[in-house]
């Protein structure tokens, strides 16, 4: 069996073996198209720690948090747990999100769900990157095709009318392996509000996830990378079942 490909932003991860390979059939629709993809993810519970690292666009690190995901794609219905720490670990603010084909739902620990297109923290990424929600949007259509870091992808345009924080998203799909390569994410105002792609991937056991995440502002004063430390499959609501040894792989690029 061909290893799963992971994308975690979120973490947004998709399969291999569970992308469709593209047919005589021609060009797929939107959203089939973001069906396929969310249905690669993977179906076992994963607890996902790592750090968002603030740096100026010449390098320089600006500031560093951490998060901790507990992802439950394979549930009825698919959910997860995103929590912002400090430097010493602590929890600094928690989103819930529970995904279906209707939309959205989030609970907040302030109680209250802030902006999803808002910033989280003075980083670049808003819950709506971390959680990538609008792969779940089904207003989208496929616009044509594109290549990035030499991959062949569908360009598609999703909408959202229920709140999902962008108004609009540009996103490419690689068309091969159903995998989310790259998004740029658009205001109620028209404009570009923010992009986002991969940089490089590591192989967990027999799966490959994301290693690093670029994300970036418009107009940009620095870029925020979310980088993955550890993996851990998880039983039952987060319960670790044990770890994960990570090995680094090639897939690095500029940007």
């Amino acid at each position: 069996m061909r290893p799963a490909v992971l994308i975690a932003a979120a973490c947004c991860a998709a399969g291999l073996a569970g992308g469709a390979e593209p047919g005589s059939a021609g060009t797929p629709d939107g959203p089939e198209l973001l069906r396929q993809v969310v249905a690669g993810l993977p179906d076992t519970p994963l607890r996902v720690r790592g750090a968002l690292e603030v740096r100026r666009r010449k390098g320089l690190p600006v500031r560093e948090l951490g998060f901790e995901m507990q992802l439950d794609w394979g549930a009825d219905p698919p959910r997860a747990r995103y929590c912002i720490l400090d430097r010493f670990g602590g929890v600094l603010e928690t989103m819930t999100v529970r995904l279906t084909d209707s939309g959205a739902s989030y609970v907040h620990s302030s109680g209250s769900v802030p902006p999803l297109a808002a910033p989280i923290r003075d980083t670049d990424i808003s819950w709506a990157d971390l959680t990538l929600s609008f792969l779940w949007w089904t207003n989208a259509v496929v616009t044509g095709g594109d290549t990035f870091r030499g991959r062949d992808c569908y360009v598609v345009e999703a909408r959202d009318g229920a709140g999902g924080g962008y108004r609009r998203v540009r996103l490419w799909i690689d068309k091969a392996l159903r995998v989310l390569l790259r998004a740029e994410g658009y205001g109620t105002d028209g404009g570009i509000r923010r992009r986002l792609w991969i940089r490089s991937v590591k192989q967990v056991d027999a799966r490959w996830m994301i290693k690093d995440l670029d994300v970036e502002s418009v107009p940009a004063a620095h870029r925020t990378r979310l980088r993955v430390e550890d993996v851990f499959e998880t039983a039952n609501h987060g319960e670790t079942t044990g770890g994960s040894h990570a090995d680094d792989a090639g897939g690095r690029g500029g940007g």
